[in-house]
């Protein structure tokens, strides 16, 4: 009997989903110290959300239930073997990630990272587990722990700067979202709105300043958004126009026209 029930057991553990005889285990402990911790955070994050198993990012074999197998292979994040050492952690990440890690590699912050080890990794701004990304008065704060007089970078206002930009990528995100939301409440109303394919462009912009973002390059950040926003408010005055039963507004010419001379 105990044969069948070890045998069920271990059936049951090989059919789990990846990664949840992890969770299971790790649950069952105290949530104080570092593991507790680990756990709570995998809980709420997007990856937790998603079931993905705890190998992909930590090794070992998340498929078994016997610990040392389970554990092989897997390292504190502080060895710098381990897949989730501060300098591994971009490929790591990467795996599922490649266009955002393409991005980071073109960045003065990776190529410090990998020589000397100091920088921004990716749980910098987005957290353990990638489960929160920092508000904007986090990220002045953490950018300030390098870039300060007397800092291992230099001071140039960077911090406070990235906090501002953050905040109006914010706000470009809420605007894209909105007009999201109001092509399909219009879609489902069976309501045509203007100028509705601009939302693609501007998803496509904002695509951009995420991938600018990661390269640490402000100012491309902010050209992306502003030209985002720019698409959305240009459907939204062609929808107040077509509710009026006006003409949209004229866009300026490139080339505006030459004058013709004055008369006798």
């Amino acid at each position: 009997m105990i044969g069948l029930t070890a045998g069920l057991l271990a059936l049951v553990a090989s059919a789990a989903p990846r990664g949840e005889t992890c969770y299971k285990c790790h649950a069952a402990l105290p949530r104080e110290g570092a593991i507790g911790e680990h756990v709570s955070e995998y809980e709420v994050s997007i990856h937790g959300r998603a079931k993905l198993g705890c190998d992909l990012c930590h090794g070992g074999d998340s498929t078994s239930n016997e610990k040392t197998i389970a554990h092989k292979g897997v390292l504190f994040s502080s060895d710098e073997r381990s897949t989730v050492n501060a300098k591994h952690q971009p490929e790591t990440c990467g795996g599922c990630h490649p266009n955002v890690l393409e991005a980071f590699k073109r960045s003065k912050h990776s190529q410090a990272l990998v020589t000397a080890g100091i920088g921004p990794t990716c749980t910098t701004c987005h957290t353990a587990m990638g489960s929160g990304i920092l508000k904007a008065e986090e990220v002045a704060a953490t950018c300030k722990a390098c870039h300060k007089p007397g800092g291992v970078a230099k001071d140039s206002g960077q911090a406070l700067y990235a906090a501002r930009l953050l905040v109006e990528v914010t706000s470009t995100q809420r605007a894209i979202r909105l007009a999201e939301a109001l092509v399909k409440y219009s879609e489902k109303c069976n309501v045509k709105i203007p100028g509705s394919n601009r939302l693609t462009e501007a998803r496509a912009l904002f695509g951009g300043a995420a991938e600018s973002w990661h390269m640490f390059d402000p100012s491309r950040t902010r050209e992306s958004i502003n030209n985002a926003l720019k698409l959305v408010d240009e459907m939204r005055l062609d929808l107040e126009a077509d509710r009026q039963g006006k003409q949209p507004p004229a866009k300026a010419e490139k080339h505006p026209a030459k004058k013709q001379p004055a008369g006798p």
